[in-house]
């Protein structure tokens, strides 16, 4: 089936000028590293964890099993900073009777703040940070993988600004801007979801999609990512309930880089990261399930 998938370009190329650039370009790629992106399974795995919630009233807790595999500071909740909307749990447990047990990030227009700041984003993610194991950041010349599922509610709104759902995040050096987002909003008056590069202070827009395509529907995404000034990243994102290939994309000699010395790298989070900006256009609450998430590390010889 044909990815549904819409890729921008600076120069603004024709959809089908950019199908003979990519295929030209695709076939002058070096074949270890089409390996490396196309069959990961070859590969040798260095270290990997997987999140799953176990349903709700049975097990562990949402928070216990975040903490569990990435660390006690992993989590950047409302209810978990001073000041801001403590007393309510923002991570939650549900369970989907086709895909199992869930987690569910909630956000309150109204109520949360920026880890207990009121200004002007919200926050409630998980995330790998500098407590986490090692083997879980992505130092330079490291090549990762994430796969997880998630599904935005039917009524979610985006506005004209970001709201993220999946960061890759430097940590140390050049690290106000994510290196990659997967990130809904509104262009020209139309909602979307789409993936951002953003290389220093600039932003290039890798594919974008209609976000109708997604409202209500669970998906899979499935992310690589080699960490280095000429890296690469490709990204899979497929709607469960007919196999549609809303993305499926490589971009190669990408700047994946942005630290400084050996103890920088690069973090993936999840959940909802939103301008505030707009609130006149966003619901009181909004919910977005995640579930499955999973982490590799790979050899890289």
């Amino acid at each position: 089936m044909k990815p549904i998938i819409n890729t921008l370009t600076k120069t603004g190329l024709s959809a089908a000028m950019l199908v003979v650039l990519t295929a030209c370009s695709s076939s002058k790629l070096n074949d270890d590293l089409q390996s490396q992106a196309l069959h990961p399974e070859n590969k040798q795995v260095l270290a990997s964890a997987n999140l799953d919630a176990d349903g709700p009233d049975y097990g562990q807790s949402a928070y216990q099993l975040i903490r569990q595999q990435f660390g006690k500071n992993a989590i950047e909740s409302p209810d978990r900073f001073k000041n801001d909307h403590q007393g309510e749990l923002h991570i939650q447990e549900h369970t989907d009777k086709l895909y199992g047990p869930y987690f569910r990030f909630i956000l309150h227009r109204d109520l949360d703040g920026n880890k207990g700041k009121y200004i002007d984003r919200q926050r409630n993610e998980i995330k790998v940070y500098g407590g986490s194991a090692d083997a879980l950041k992505g130092y330079r010349g490291s090549h990762f993988s994430y796969s997880w599922k998630f599904r935005v509610s039917n009524d979610m709104q985006v506005t004209n600004k970001f709201t993220h759902l999946f960061q890759l995040k430097a940590v140390g050096g050049e690290d106000s801007m994510p290196i990659i987002t997967l990130t809904g909003n509104t262009r020209s008056g139309k909602a979307g979801i789409e993936v951002r590069h953003s290389p220093l202070r600039q932003t290039r827009i890798l594919a974008r999609a209609d976000w109708d395509l997604i409202q209500g529907e669970w998906l899979e995404a499935k992310v690589q990512a080699k960490y280095s000034e000429l890296g690469w990243f490709s990204l899979t994102l497929v709607r469960l309930s007919d196999g549609a290939e809303i993305f499926n994309f490589r971009e190669d000699k990408l700047d994946m880089w942005r630290g400084l010395n050996q103890q920088h790298f690069v973090r993936p989070k999840w959940g909802i990261y939103r301008s505030f900006v707009e609130a006149n256009k966003l619901k009181p609450s909004v919910l977005v399930d995640f579930a499955n998430f999973s982490i590799k590390q790979f050899a890289t010889n």
